[in-house]
């Protein structure tokens, strides 16, 4: 089956994942993630957070190339959507390669932290959300539909001995809130 994105086995085999497995799932995440109007009008970046091991995140659910790598086994992708991965991952590369160091050879402003990167289409744009949902949806199934597990493996990866309320809580605080609006 490949490997699993969170440290629990899936509740249910990847191909019975549903089509959205929480109402508005991909807009609390992408509130969490993008929490300023400013962010919110152009979420199709590279992270601005530049952590010294550097980052891959992009997008409005700022998806890592670890958690594509784990996760596109996984997933029930459409030929277009493995296409879109595999430059997904592309990308990623040129992220992890320039970061702050405009000197490196080869360096290109838009592989730079806040940098739009490559996949700008409308297209990609389109194949991102479809990928991301899937992405979601796995998360969420390994879970066990659980709200706080999700957003602990989303936030932080499997195996974090961090606590979203307690180490981010303006994240949590978004997070919940517009999940609870979808609920309503």
């Amino acid at each position: 089956m490949g490997k699993v994105v969170m440290d629990v086995p899936p509740e249910k085999p990847p191909q019975e994942i549903s089509e959205q497995a929480s109402p508005g799932l991909y807009d609390a995440v992408f509130s969490a993630e993008f929490r300023s109007r400013r962010d919110q009008k152009t979420p199709f970046i590279r992270t601005r957070f530049a952590p010294p091991e550097g980052s891959s995140a992009y997008g409005p659910l700022q998806i890592t190339k670890g958690l594509m790598v784990n996760a596109m086994d996984q997933l029930d992708l459409t030929e277009k959507e493995e296409d879109y991965v595999d430059r997904f991952i592309e990308q990623a590369d040129k992220f992890l390669k320039f970061g702050k160091e405009p000197d490196k050879e080869g360096y290109r402003e838009r592989y730079d932290y806040g940098g739009e990167g490559d996949l700008t289409s409308l297209e990609d744009r389109r194949l991102y959300r479809s990928v991301g949902k899937k992405l979601l949806n796995l998360v969420w199934d390994q879970s066990g539909g659980d709200q706080d597990r999700f957003i602990k493996a989303w936030r932080y990866g499997p195996g974090s001995e961090k606590e979203v309320a307690r180490d981010d809580p303006d994240y949590y605080k978004a997070f919940t809130n517009t999940m609870q609006k979808g609920a309503a």
